[in-house]
C-alpha cells in the first residue's frame, strides 16, 4: 500500500462519514434506485452486527478515501462477506479499491477463511468485469427486493477461493 494511504477500523464516531461516501459512491445507481444507498441509523446497525466492521482508507490528512463493510454473511455455515465498497470519485481510478478488496481477502484468509464473497446487481454488469479481474466468480442469481427500484434487478452472487 502507498504511504499516503493507512486502513483504520470505523467507530460509530464514523457513521456520518461512511454515509456521506457511500452516498456519492453509490450515485451511479440512480438509474435504478430511487433512493440513496445507505443512512446514519443503517451504517450503525451495520456496524453493530457481530463479526462486522466498516474498514476505512484514510489520506495523510486523516481524511476518508474509501471505506468497505466486512461481515460473515447469514449462509450456514457463514461465508466471509464484503460490500458498499466506496471510493470516494476524486480517488477513483487510482487503484484504491483493488488495495482494499485485497486487504480484506489478507484479513479473512488470515482468519482461516477459504473463501470470500460479494453482492453485486444485474444492471452493472462493470461490476462483474471488475470484480472478475480479481478472481472473484459469479455462483449464483436471485431476485433484488426492494421498493426504492425502479426497474427489475437481481443480485449477482460472487466468489472468489481464498486457498
Amino acid at each position: 500500500m502507498g504511504s499516503s494511504f493507512r486502513f483504520s477500523k470505523a467507530g460509530p464516531e464514523d457513521a456520518d462519514r461512511i454515509t456521506e461516501l457511500t452516498n456519492l459512491a453509490f450515485e451511479v445507481e440512480a438509474f435504478f434506485k430511487t433512493k440513496p444507498r445507505t443512512n446514519v441509523d443503517g451504517v450503525k446497525q451495520m456496524m453493530e452486527k457481530p463479526d462486522s466492521e466498516f474498514l476505512l482508507l484514510l489520506d495523510s490528512q486523516d481524511n476518508l478515501a474509501g471505506s468497505i463493510f466486512i461481515t460473515l454473511n447469514d449462509d450456514t455455515p457463514p461465508n466471509a462477506y464484503f460490500g458498499m465498497l466506496s471510493i470516494h470519485p476524486s480517488q477513483q481510478g487510482k487503484g484504491l479499491g483493488k488495495m482494499m478488496v485485497l486487504e480484506v481477502e489478507k484479513r479473512f484468509r488470515e482468519r482461516g477463511f477459504t473463501s470470500l464473497v460479494i453482492t453485486t446487481v444485474s444492471v452493472r454488469p462493470e461490476l462483474q468485469t471488475y470484480y472478475g479481474k480479481l478472481g472473484y466468480e459469479v455462483y449464483a442469481q436471485k431476485p433484488f427486493v426492494s421498493d426504492d427500484l425502479n426497474r427489475p434487478v437481481d443480485f449477482v452472487c460472487m466468489r472468489k477461493q481464498l486457498a
